[in-house]
Protein backbone atom coordinates (compact mmCIF):
# COMPACT_ATOMS: atom_id res chain seq x y z
CA UNK A 1 0.00 0.00 0.00
CA UNK A 2 1.21 3.60 -0.79
CA UNK A 3 0.79 6.60 1.71
CA UNK A 4 -0.26 8.79 -1.41
CA UNK A 5 -1.41 8.23 -4.99
CA UNK A 6 -1.60 10.59 -7.63
CA UNK A 7 -3.77 10.34 -10.91
CA UNK A 8 -3.02 12.45 -13.92
CA UNK A 9 -3.71 12.77 -17.53
CA UNK A 10 -3.15 14.41 -20.77
CA UNK A 11 -6.52 15.05 -22.29
CA UNK A 12 -6.34 17.67 -24.22
CA UNK A 13 -8.68 16.86 -26.78
CA UNK A 14 -11.97 14.66 -24.98
CA UNK A 15 -13.43 13.27 -28.16
CA UNK A 16 -9.84 12.13 -29.15
CA UNK A 17 -8.20 10.69 -26.60
CA UNK A 18 -4.99 10.32 -27.25
CA UNK A 19 -2.43 8.70 -24.38
CA UNK A 20 0.11 10.88 -22.99
CA UNK A 21 3.52 9.41 -24.49
CA UNK A 22 5.33 12.08 -21.93
CA UNK A 23 4.19 12.30 -18.39
CA UNK A 24 2.79 15.56 -17.11
CA UNK A 25 5.53 16.35 -14.55
CA UNK A 26 2.88 18.07 -11.93
CA UNK A 27 2.22 14.80 -10.16
CA UNK A 28 5.47 12.91 -10.52
CA UNK A 29 7.14 16.45 -9.23
CA UNK A 30 5.23 15.92 -6.32
CA UNK A 31 6.03 12.23 -5.61
CA UNK A 32 9.28 13.12 -5.97
CA UNK A 33 9.29 15.55 -3.18
CA UNK A 34 7.40 13.10 -0.91
CA UNK A 35 9.54 10.10 -1.59
CA UNK A 36 12.52 12.34 -0.47
CA UNK A 37 10.77 12.49 2.50
CA UNK A 38 10.42 8.34 2.95
CA UNK A 39 7.33 8.09 2.00
CA UNK A 40 6.10 5.32 -0.34
CA UNK A 41 4.29 7.30 -3.57
CA UNK A 42 2.34 5.95 -6.82
CA UNK A 43 1.60 7.89 -9.60
CA UNK A 44 -0.71 6.34 -12.19
CA UNK A 45 -0.82 8.52 -15.81
CA UNK A 46 -3.18 8.11 -18.42
CA UNK A 47 -6.39 8.04 -15.47
CA UNK A 48 -9.28 8.53 -17.91
CA UNK A 49 -8.34 5.94 -20.36
CA UNK A 50 -8.73 3.35 -17.11
CA UNK A 51 -11.99 1.52 -16.80
CA UNK A 52 -14.36 1.39 -13.58
CA UNK A 53 -13.23 -1.94 -13.17
CA UNK A 54 -9.63 -1.49 -13.57
CA UNK A 55 -9.75 1.87 -11.26
CA UNK A 56 -11.69 -0.23 -8.64
CA UNK A 57 -8.75 -2.78 -8.80
CA UNK A 58 -6.20 -0.36 -9.18
CA UNK A 59 -7.40 1.16 -5.84
CA UNK A 60 -7.53 -2.13 -4.10
CA UNK A 61 -4.28 -3.05 -4.99
CA UNK A 62 -2.92 0.98 -3.82
CA UNK A 63 -4.99 2.32 -1.23
CA UNK A 64 -5.15 0.89 2.26
CA UNK A 65 -5.05 2.05 5.85
CA UNK A 66 -1.49 3.87 5.55
CA UNK A 67 -2.78 5.93 2.75
CA UNK A 68 -3.26 9.87 4.02
CA UNK A 69 -4.31 11.45 0.67
CA UNK A 70 -5.36 10.26 -2.77
CA UNK A 71 -4.52 13.52 -5.27
CA UNK A 72 -5.56 14.56 -8.99
CA UNK A 73 -3.85 16.49 -11.11
CA UNK A 74 -6.07 18.17 -14.10
CA UNK A 75 -3.82 20.57 -15.55
CA UNK A 76 -4.72 19.19 -18.61
CA UNK A 77 -8.43 18.93 -17.94
CA UNK A 78 -10.15 20.68 -20.89
CA UNK A 79 -14.04 20.20 -19.58
CA UNK A 80 -15.59 20.43 -16.42
CA UNK A 81 -12.99 22.93 -14.28
CA UNK A 82 -13.95 21.46 -11.26
CA UNK A 83 -14.33 18.01 -11.99
CA UNK A 84 -11.67 15.17 -10.40
CA UNK A 85 -12.17 12.96 -13.29
CA UNK A 86 -13.06 13.78 -17.37
CA UNK A 87 -16.77 12.85 -18.03
CA UNK A 88 -19.30 11.28 -15.94
CA UNK A 89 -20.33 12.70 -12.77
CA UNK A 90 -21.59 9.24 -11.69
CA UNK A 91 -18.76 7.68 -12.60
CA UNK A 92 -15.84 10.21 -10.58
CA UNK A 93 -18.39 9.64 -7.26
CA UNK A 94 -18.49 5.98 -7.56
CA UNK A 95 -14.50 5.86 -8.01
CA UNK A 96 -14.01 8.62 -4.94
CA UNK A 97 -16.66 6.47 -2.92
CA UNK A 98 -14.17 2.99 -3.80
CA UNK A 99 -11.21 4.96 -2.22
CA UNK A 100 -12.78 6.54 0.49
CA UNK A 101 -14.51 2.59 1.44
CA UNK A 102 -11.01 1.57 1.45
CA UNK A 103 -9.94 4.45 4.32
CA UNK A 104 -12.73 6.76 5.21
CA UNK A 105 -9.94 8.77 6.65
CA UNK A 106 -8.45 9.39 3.62
CA UNK A 107 -7.94 13.20 2.16
CA UNK A 108 -8.83 14.13 -1.84
CA UNK A 109 -7.13 16.56 -2.96
CA UNK A 110 -6.51 18.45 -6.34
CA UNK A 111 -4.06 20.69 -7.82
CA UNK A 112 -2.75 21.85 -11.18
CA UNK A 113 -3.52 24.47 -13.68
CA UNK A 114 -6.90 24.20 -13.59
CA UNK A 115 -7.88 24.75 -9.59
CA UNK A 116 -8.39 27.79 -8.40
CA UNK A 117 -9.88 30.03 -5.32
CA UNK A 118 -13.18 28.74 -5.34
CA UNK A 119 -12.82 25.39 -6.71
CA UNK A 120 -16.69 24.07 -5.72
CA UNK A 121 -15.91 19.60 -6.15
CA UNK A 122 -17.76 18.42 -2.79
CA UNK A 123 -15.68 15.64 -3.59
CA UNK A 124 -12.53 17.07 -2.87
CA UNK A 125 -11.74 18.22 0.92
CA UNK A 126 -8.19 19.77 -0.10
CA UNK A 127 -7.55 22.00 -3.27
CA UNK A 128 -3.87 22.84 -3.85
CA UNK A 129 -2.76 26.61 -5.63
CA UNK A 130 0.33 27.18 -8.36
CA UNK A 131 3.29 24.84 -7.88
CA UNK A 132 3.00 22.22 -5.02
CA UNK A 133 6.41 21.27 -3.84
CA UNK A 134 6.04 23.08 -0.84
CA UNK A 135 1.94 22.33 -0.34
CA UNK A 136 2.50 18.92 -1.02
CA UNK A 137 4.68 18.66 2.43
CA UNK A 138 2.55 21.28 4.31
CA UNK A 139 -0.19 18.52 3.41
CA UNK A 140 1.47 15.37 4.33
CA UNK A 141 2.59 16.93 8.12
CA UNK A 142 -0.54 17.49 8.60
CA UNK A 143 -2.17 14.75 7.83
CA UNK A 144 0.62 12.26 8.84
CA UNK A 145 2.21 14.49 12.08
CA UNK A 146 -0.89 16.36 12.93
CA UNK A 147 0.75 19.92 12.30
CA UNK A 148 -1.17 22.48 11.49
CA UNK A 149 -1.94 23.45 7.71
CA UNK A 150 -0.37 25.90 7.26
CA UNK A 151 -1.14 28.97 4.78
CA UNK A 152 -5.15 27.77 3.75
CA UNK A 153 -8.18 28.60 4.56
CA UNK A 154 -11.69 27.13 3.90
CA UNK A 155 -13.42 28.44 1.04
CA UNK A 156 -17.10 29.16 0.18
CA UNK A 157 -18.15 25.71 -0.60
CA UNK A 158 -15.90 24.12 1.68
CA UNK A 159 -13.48 22.81 0.49
CA UNK A 160 -9.89 23.49 2.10
CA UNK A 161 -7.92 25.90 0.23
CA UNK A 162 -3.47 25.80 0.61
CA UNK A 163 -1.87 28.77 -0.91
CA UNK A 164 1.54 28.66 -1.25
CA UNK A 165 1.36 28.83 -5.24
CA UNK A 166 5.36 29.79 -5.83
CA UNK A 167 6.51 27.40 -3.54
CA UNK A 168 8.59 29.60 -1.17
CA UNK A 169 11.31 27.80 0.41
CA UNK A 170 11.86 25.14 -2.80
CA UNK A 171 15.10 24.99 -4.07
CA UNK A 172 14.25 24.44 -7.98
CA UNK A 173 18.00 24.67 -9.52
CA UNK A 174 19.22 22.54 -7.44
CA UNK A 175 16.87 19.34 -7.15
CA UNK A 176 17.06 16.91 -9.86
CA UNK A 177 14.42 15.09 -10.41
CA UNK A 178 14.46 11.42 -10.08
CA UNK A 179 11.91 8.80 -11.59
CA UNK A 180 11.11 5.46 -10.15
CA UNK A 181 10.16 2.39 -12.38
CA UNK A 182 6.61 2.78 -11.20
CA UNK A 183 6.55 6.42 -13.05
CA UNK A 184 8.49 5.63 -16.52
CA UNK A 185 6.44 1.99 -17.12
CA UNK A 186 6.84 1.86 -20.70
CA UNK A 187 7.86 5.67 -21.24
CA UNK A 188 10.03 6.27 -23.92
CA UNK A 189 10.29 10.13 -23.20
CA UNK A 190 10.31 12.26 -20.06
CA UNK A 191 10.06 15.82 -19.22
CA UNK A 192 12.70 17.80 -18.09
CA UNK A 193 12.74 20.96 -16.65
CA UNK A 194 15.48 23.77 -17.02
CA UNK A 195 13.90 26.37 -15.84
CA UNK A 196 10.85 28.36 -14.32
CA UNK A 197 9.16 31.20 -15.56
CA UNK A 198 9.67 33.80 -18.43
CA UNK A 199 11.50 37.27 -18.91
CA UNK A 200 8.89 38.40 -21.14
CA UNK A 201 5.48 39.46 -20.07
CA UNK A 202 2.60 38.92 -22.67
CA UNK A 203 -0.72 40.29 -21.89
CA UNK A 204 -2.48 36.94 -22.54
CA UNK A 205 -0.15 34.85 -20.84
CA UNK A 206 -1.36 33.70 -17.17
CA UNK A 207 1.78 31.40 -16.32
CA UNK A 208 3.42 32.59 -13.40
CA UNK A 209 6.62 33.90 -12.87
CA UNK A 210 6.91 36.16 -15.95
CA UNK A 211 9.11 39.20 -15.90
CA UNK A 212 11.69 37.11 -14.37
CA UNK A 213 15.32 38.29 -14.65
CA UNK A 214 17.06 36.24 -17.34
CA UNK A 215 19.07 33.86 -14.86
CA UNK A 216 16.46 33.30 -12.23
CA UNK A 217 15.26 29.75 -11.32
CA UNK A 218 17.65 28.06 -13.73
CA UNK A 219 18.58 24.76 -12.43
CA UNK A 220 22.33 24.50 -12.09
CA UNK A 221 24.03 22.66 -14.93
CA UNK A 222 25.50 19.40 -13.02
CA UNK A 223 21.86 18.83 -12.01
CA UNK A 224 20.92 18.71 -15.54
CA UNK A 225 23.49 16.17 -16.16
CA UNK A 226 22.34 14.18 -13.46
CA UNK A 227 18.50 13.90 -14.84
CA UNK A 228 20.10 12.94 -18.06
CA UNK A 229 22.26 10.70 -16.57
CA UNK A 230 19.66 8.70 -14.71
CA UNK A 231 17.04 8.54 -17.65
CA UNK A 232 19.71 6.75 -20.01
CA UNK A 233 21.60 4.73 -17.64
CA UNK A 234 18.58 3.69 -15.70
CA UNK A 235 15.99 3.51 -18.17
CA UNK A 236 17.83 3.89 -21.58
CA UNK A 237 15.70 7.49 -22.43
CA UNK A 238 17.70 9.74 -24.09
CA UNK A 239 14.50 11.96 -25.65
CA UNK A 240 13.01 14.47 -23.32
CA UNK A 241 10.46 16.75 -23.53
CA UNK A 242 11.99 20.31 -21.86
CA UNK A 243 9.95 22.66 -19.65
CA UNK A 244 10.87 25.56 -20.14
CA UNK A 245 8.49 28.54 -20.52
CA UNK A 246 10.93 30.01 -23.23
CA UNK A 247 14.13 27.85 -23.11
CA UNK A 248 16.28 30.38 -25.27
CA UNK A 249 15.68 33.39 -23.22
CA UNK A 250 19.60 33.41 -22.29
CA UNK A 251 22.32 32.50 -24.60
CA UNK A 252 24.65 32.17 -21.69
CA UNK A 253 22.40 29.17 -20.98
CA UNK A 254 22.13 27.78 -24.10
CA UNK A 255 25.95 27.69 -24.04
CA UNK A 256 25.77 26.01 -20.67
CA UNK A 257 23.71 23.27 -21.96
CA UNK A 258 25.15 22.74 -24.73
CA UNK A 259 28.36 22.41 -22.72
CA UNK A 260 26.16 19.92 -20.48
CA UNK A 261 25.04 17.89 -23.46
CA UNK A 262 28.38 17.09 -25.08
CA UNK A 263 29.66 15.67 -21.74
CA UNK A 264 26.87 13.08 -21.99
CA UNK A 265 27.52 9.51 -23.49
CA UNK A 266 24.61 10.26 -26.11
CA UNK A 267 22.90 13.00 -27.25
CA UNK A 268 19.25 13.24 -26.64
CA UNK A 269 16.74 14.51 -28.50
CA UNK A 270 14.88 17.44 -27.11
CA UNK A 271 11.13 19.15 -28.03
CA UNK A 272 11.28 22.73 -26.35
CA UNK A 273 9.01 25.77 -26.67
CA UNK A 274 11.19 28.57 -28.13
CA UNK A 275 10.49 32.48 -28.37
CA UNK A 276 11.08 33.10 -32.67
CA UNK A 277 12.12 36.80 -32.51
CA UNK A 278 15.03 35.78 -30.02
CA UNK A 279 16.17 33.41 -32.31
CA UNK A 280 15.76 35.80 -35.44
CA UNK A 281 18.02 38.25 -33.45
CA UNK A 282 20.51 35.14 -32.25
CA UNK A 283 20.49 33.62 -35.05
CA UNK A 284 23.93 31.75 -33.89
CA UNK A 285 22.01 29.99 -31.21
CA UNK A 286 20.43 27.92 -33.70
CA UNK A 287 23.31 25.84 -34.53
CA UNK A 288 23.46 25.81 -30.46
CA UNK A 289 20.24 24.54 -30.16
CA UNK A 290 20.65 21.99 -33.02
CA UNK A 291 23.86 20.53 -30.78
CA UNK A 292 22.02 20.48 -27.80
CA UNK A 293 19.87 18.39 -29.49
CA UNK A 294 16.44 20.15 -30.53
CA UNK A 295 14.63 18.15 -32.92
CA UNK A 296 10.97 20.27 -32.61
CA UNK A 297 10.78 23.98 -31.53
CA UNK A 298 6.74 25.04 -30.66
CA UNK A 299 6.85 29.17 -31.95
CA UNK A 300 4.26 31.26 -30.39
CA UNK A 301 3.90 33.61 -33.18
CA UNK A 302 0.22 34.15 -32.01
CA UNK A 303 -0.18 37.18 -34.56
CA UNK A 304 1.04 38.71 -37.62
CA UNK A 305 -0.87 41.76 -37.17
CA UNK A 306 1.52 45.36 -36.50
CA UNK A 307 -0.68 46.53 -33.82
CA UNK A 308 -1.87 43.50 -32.24
CA UNK A 309 1.67 41.91 -31.83
CA UNK A 310 2.81 44.84 -30.13
CA UNK A 311 -0.21 45.24 -27.79
CA UNK A 312 0.75 41.33 -26.77
CA UNK A 313 4.34 41.81 -26.43
CA UNK A 314 5.22 40.66 -29.10
CA UNK A 315 6.12 43.99 -31.31
CA UNK A 316 8.59 44.34 -34.26
CA UNK A 317 8.84 43.34 -38.04
CA UNK A 318 7.38 39.86 -39.16
CA UNK A 319 9.56 39.24 -42.28
CA UNK A 320 12.66 38.86 -40.36
CA UNK A 321 10.50 35.90 -37.88
CA UNK A 322 9.15 34.10 -41.29
CA UNK A 323 12.69 33.83 -42.99
CA UNK A 324 14.15 32.47 -39.55
CA UNK A 325 11.13 29.73 -40.36
CA UNK A 326 12.47 29.42 -43.68
CA UNK A 327 15.89 29.35 -43.06
CA UNK A 328 14.83 26.40 -40.27
CA UNK A 329 12.67 24.66 -43.03
CA UNK A 330 15.52 24.45 -45.58
CA UNK A 331 18.99 24.15 -43.77
CA UNK A 332 18.02 22.03 -40.60
CA UNK A 333 15.49 19.84 -42.27
CA UNK A 334 15.16 17.36 -38.96
CA UNK A 335 13.84 19.91 -37.02
CA UNK A 336 10.61 20.20 -36.57
CA UNK A 337 8.48 23.41 -36.31
CA UNK A 338 5.14 23.97 -34.73
CA UNK A 339 3.47 27.43 -34.74
CA UNK A 340 0.53 28.74 -32.29
CA UNK A 341 -1.59 31.33 -33.63
CA UNK A 342 -4.63 33.24 -32.06
CA UNK A 343 -7.23 34.38 -33.56
CA UNK A 344 -9.54 37.93 -32.18
CA UNK A 345 -6.21 39.47 -30.19
CA UNK A 346 -6.95 42.94 -29.38
CA UNK A 347 -6.75 45.34 -32.33
CA UNK A 348 -6.41 42.59 -35.33
CA UNK A 349 -9.62 42.66 -37.64
CA UNK A 350 -10.98 38.83 -38.99
CA UNK A 351 -9.47 39.85 -42.33
CA UNK A 352 -5.65 39.90 -41.12
CA UNK A 353 -5.80 36.43 -38.72
CA UNK A 354 -7.72 35.21 -41.81
CA UNK A 355 -5.49 36.06 -44.33
CA UNK A 356 -2.65 34.49 -42.38
CA UNK A 357 -4.86 31.17 -42.66
CA UNK A 358 -4.78 31.81 -45.97
CA UNK A 359 -0.84 31.88 -45.91
CA UNK A 360 -0.48 28.92 -43.57
CA UNK A 361 -2.37 26.63 -46.02
CA UNK A 362 -0.59 27.65 -48.94
CA UNK A 363 2.41 26.55 -47.09
CA UNK A 364 4.05 30.51 -47.63
CA UNK A 365 4.64 30.23 -43.98
CA UNK A 366 7.20 27.42 -43.50
CA UNK A 367 6.00 25.55 -40.46
CA UNK A 368 5.90 22.26 -40.55
CA UNK A 369 2.10 22.39 -38.69
CA UNK A 370 0.58 24.84 -36.91
CA UNK A 371 -2.58 25.46 -34.00
CA UNK A 372 -4.96 28.31 -34.55
CA UNK A 373 -7.35 28.84 -31.64
CA UNK A 374 -9.90 31.43 -30.68
CA UNK A 375 -8.80 34.16 -28.27
CA UNK A 376 -9.97 32.97 -24.77
CA UNK A 377 -10.67 35.54 -21.74
CA UNK A 378 -11.21 33.92 -18.26
CA UNK A 379 -14.44 35.13 -16.52
CA UNK A 380 -12.91 33.52 -13.08
CA UNK A 381 -11.12 35.93 -11.41
CA UNK A 382 -10.73 33.45 -8.71
CA UNK A 383 -8.32 31.41 -10.89
CA UNK A 384 -4.65 31.19 -9.53
CA UNK A 385 -2.94 32.80 -12.36
CA UNK A 386 -4.76 35.05 -14.63
CA UNK A 387 -3.39 37.01 -17.23
CA UNK A 388 -3.43 40.80 -18.36
CA UNK A 389 -6.43 40.40 -20.91
CA UNK A 390 -8.31 38.18 -17.77
CA UNK A 391 -8.71 40.78 -15.59
CA UNK A 392 -9.02 44.02 -17.45
CA UNK A 393 -10.52 43.35 -21.15
CA UNK A 394 -12.88 45.96 -21.38
CA UNK A 395 -9.55 48.31 -21.61
CA UNK A 396 -9.16 46.78 -24.83
CA UNK A 397 -11.96 46.58 -26.58
CA UNK A 398 -13.81 43.58 -25.33
CA UNK A 399 -17.51 43.19 -24.01
CA UNK A 400 -19.32 40.23 -22.20
CA UNK A 401 -22.10 39.78 -24.49
CA UNK A 402 -23.84 37.42 -22.18
CA UNK A 403 -24.66 33.86 -22.16
CA UNK A 404 -22.12 32.03 -24.04
CA UNK A 405 -23.92 29.27 -26.52
CA UNK A 406 -23.15 25.58 -26.53
CA UNK A 407 -21.41 23.55 -24.41
CA UNK A 408 -17.57 21.49 -24.45
CA UNK A 409 -14.33 22.33 -23.91
CA UNK A 410 -14.33 25.56 -25.54
CA UNK A 411 -17.04 27.58 -23.63
CA UNK A 412 -15.45 26.30 -19.79
CA UNK A 413 -15.29 29.37 -17.85
CA UNK A 414 -14.98 31.71 -20.38
CA UNK A 415 -16.25 35.14 -21.44
CA UNK A 416 -18.97 35.39 -24.48
CA UNK A 417 -16.59 38.50 -25.68
CA UNK A 418 -17.43 40.85 -28.90
CA UNK A 419 -14.96 43.55 -29.88
CA UNK A 420 -16.93 45.29 -31.95
CA UNK A 421 -15.48 43.83 -34.88
CA UNK A 422 -15.92 40.02 -34.26
CA UNK A 423 -17.67 37.80 -31.53
CA UNK A 424 -15.78 34.57 -30.04
CA UNK A 425 -18.54 32.34 -31.21
CA UNK A 426 -17.48 33.40 -35.05
CA UNK A 427 -13.71 33.02 -34.61
CA UNK A 428 -14.39 30.03 -32.89
CA UNK A 429 -16.67 28.51 -36.30
CA UNK A 430 -14.24 30.42 -38.37
CA UNK A 431 -11.40 28.45 -36.57
CA UNK A 432 -13.02 24.76 -36.93
CA UNK A 433 -14.04 25.95 -40.58
CA UNK A 434 -9.95 26.52 -41.54
CA UNK A 435 -9.08 23.74 -39.62
CA UNK A 436 -11.58 21.36 -41.65
CA UNK A 437 -10.23 22.91 -45.19
CA UNK A 438 -6.68 22.61 -44.15
CA UNK A 439 -7.21 18.89 -43.66
CA UNK A 440 -8.95 18.59 -47.13
CA UNK A 441 -6.14 20.82 -48.81
CA UNK A 442 -3.90 17.78 -47.64
CA UNK A 443 -1.98 20.29 -45.35
CA UNK A 444 -1.70 20.01 -41.70
CA UNK A 445 -4.27 20.81 -39.04
CA UNK A 446 -4.65 20.76 -35.91
CA UNK A 447 -4.36 16.77 -34.61
CA UNK A 448 -1.29 16.61 -36.49
CA UNK A 449 0.53 18.11 -33.65
CA UNK A 450 -0.41 15.01 -32.21
CA UNK A 451 2.31 13.22 -34.43
CA UNK A 452 4.51 15.87 -34.80
CA UNK A 453 5.85 17.15 -31.76
CA UNK A 454 8.36 13.88 -30.86
CA UNK A 455 4.48 12.77 -28.84
CA UNK A 456 4.75 9.19 -31.30
CA UNK A 457 7.92 8.50 -30.76
CA UNK A 458 8.05 4.36 -29.82
CA UNK A 459 5.36 3.91 -32.35
CA UNK A 460 6.42 0.60 -34.21
CA UNK A 461 6.46 1.51 -37.94
CA UNK A 462 6.88 5.45 -37.53
CA UNK A 463 10.02 7.57 -38.69
CA UNK A 464 9.72 11.17 -36.92
CA UNK A 465 12.61 12.14 -39.76
CA UNK A 466 9.61 11.49 -42.50
CA UNK A 467 6.23 12.61 -40.04
CA UNK A 468 7.83 16.40 -39.58
CA UNK A 469 7.23 16.36 -43.53
CA UNK A 470 4.16 14.51 -43.86
CA UNK A 471 0.81 16.32 -44.35
CA UNK A 472 -1.96 14.89 -41.91
CA UNK A 473 -3.78 13.79 -44.69
CA UNK A 474 -1.32 11.68 -45.71
CA UNK A 475 -0.34 9.87 -42.36
CA UNK A 476 -1.62 6.19 -41.24
CA UNK A 477 -3.89 6.83 -38.67
CA UNK A 478 -4.78 3.22 -38.62
CA UNK A 479 -1.04 2.94 -37.42
CA UNK A 480 -1.20 5.89 -34.99
CA UNK A 481 -4.52 4.58 -33.42
CA UNK A 482 -3.42 1.07 -33.13
CA UNK A 483 0.12 2.01 -31.72
CA UNK A 484 -2.32 3.88 -29.10
CA UNK A 485 -4.19 1.20 -27.77
CA UNK A 486 -0.74 -1.41 -27.82
CA UNK A 487 0.55 2.01 -25.36
CA UNK A 488 -2.34 1.94 -23.31
CA UNK A 489 -2.64 -1.64 -22.93
CA UNK A 490 0.91 -2.27 -22.21
CA UNK A 491 1.05 1.38 -19.66
CA UNK A 492 -1.57 -0.70 -17.83
CA UNK A 493 0.05 -4.43 -17.71
CA UNK A 494 3.01 -3.06 -16.87
CA UNK A 495 1.74 -1.18 -14.13
CA UNK A 496 -0.30 -3.76 -12.78
CA UNK A 497 2.68 -6.09 -12.59
CA UNK A 498 4.45 -3.41 -10.45
CA UNK A 499 1.44 -3.00 -8.03
CA UNK A 500 1.04 -6.72 -8.05
CA UNK A 501 4.71 -7.50 -7.47
CA UNK A 502 4.46 -4.50 -4.01
CA UNK A 503 1.40 -6.01 -2.49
Amino acid sequence: MYDAIFFTDHVENPTFHVPSRIPPIGAFKCAHILRKRGYKVLVVNNTNSFTEEELEHLIFLAVGSRTKFVGFSTSFYWVNFDSLLQGDKGFEDRIIARIRKRNPNIKIAVGGAKVHTEFSNKNADVAVLGFAETSIINLMNHLDNHSSLRNSYKNTHGVTIIDDRLAPGYEFTKDPMVWLPEDVVNFQILPMETARGCIFKCKFCSYPLNGKKKMDFVKEYDVLREEFLQAYNDFGINKFLVSDDTFNDNVEKLNRIEDTVQSLPVQPMLWSYIRLDLLNRHIATLNTLNNIGIRAMLFGIETLHPKASAEIGKGGPKQPLLDTLELIYNDYPHIGTHGTFIAGLPYEPKESFMNTMERLVTKDIKLNNWTFEAFRIQANKGYTFTSEFDKNYEKYGYKDAGFLPGSGWYNSGLVNWDNGDTTYTEVVKIVEDFQKRASEANTFSVTARWVLGMLQFGISGLDYNKLIRTPAKDLDWNLLKRGEQVFLEEYKRKLFKILDGYV
